[in-house]
């Protein structure tokens, strides 16, 4: 008997109908550059975007980044990114919960379950703490959904990122 692979079949996933983000540059990939999140519904014409800009990167870099490549300096670093991420996720969803139930988030940071709960603690810290249960956020699995890499939130971030529009809002690092 001859083993053959089961292929997985994927649940096809049209982004332009749907409310999604994604990041262009990762937080922890380049401390240089600058990272956008960006929020799109393509349908709807909506869109949204943040910039982080890379003095503010170098600066939560320097302060709370471990630099000794230990295993729980790698652990300590990763939650670091993630509170980040998940700040920035808070602030569009914030900004946008009037027109959103339900939202697709490329998982450019892992792990994503650590990702929801820093969105459920930032938004307890700002009096939101019904945000996450108001709009359903569903971390893509590309193991689970079809989507093309170059998602339309993704463009858009690009976009923002080579400076050709300018993006909504700007997360400034205050002391």
């Amino acid at each position: 008997m001859k083993y053959e692979k089961k292929q997985k079949s994927l649940i096809e996933l049209d982004l332009k109908e749907e409310n999604h983000m994604d990041l262009s540059n990762q937080i922890d990939n380049k401390w240089e550059r600058d990272t956008i999140l960006s929020f799109v519904n393509v349908s709807k014409k909506l869109n949204y975007s943040i910039r982080f800009r890379n003095m503010d990167k170098s600066k939560i870099r320097k302060k709370y980044i471990n630099t000794n490549g230990s295993k729980s300096g790698q652990r300590h670093n990763k939650k670091v990114v993630n509170l980040i991420f998940g700040y920035m996720i808070f602030k569009i969803l914030e900004v946008k919960k009037e027109v959103l139930d339900k939202i697709y988030i490329c998982p450019d940071h892992r792990p994503s379950k650590e990702v929801h709960h820093y969105i459920q603690k930032i938004a307890s810290k700002f009096n939101n703490p019904h945000l996450t249960e108001e709009i359903d956020i569903d971390f893509i699995n590309r193991s689970i959904y079809a989507i093309n890499k170059s998602t339309p939130a993704h463009r858009l971030a690009k976009k923002y990122l080579k400076e050709k529009e300018k993006q909504m809002l700007l997360l400034i690092l205050k002391s």
